[in-house]
């Protein structure tokens, strides 16, 4: 599904209702007719959870590293380029 994220939210109250009205309402918000498995790990936009963890590591832990000029303490999630060359301008200066 491409929609906005705002679109795409379905309230977790309705994995709490009847099993057959928790279907029908995800089915529909979902345009999923066809839909068989309503497993709620199966419904989350797991990239976008990556995504969204990954930028609040970055901001609380990765970037405050970087500028102490300490090594990057979470490698999976690489500096982006605005802070890699202002690493490199930093170090240029000290040389």
């Amino acid at each position: 599904m491409n929609a906005k994220v705002t679109e795409r939210a379905i309230p977790t109250a309705i994995f709490e209702a009847d099993e057959n009205i928790m279907k029908k309402f995800v089915r529909k918000w979902t345009g999923e007719n066809g839909m068989t498995d309503f497993d709620l790990r199966s419904l989350l936009d797991w990239e976008y959870y990556k995504e969204r963890l990954a930028g609040t590591i970055l901001k609380i832990v990765t970037i405050p590293a970087a500028l102490q000029q300490c090594l990057n303490p979470v490698p999976k999630i690489p500096y982006p380029d605005w802070l890699t060359k202002r690493i490199k301008t930093q170090q240029d200066r000290f040389k």
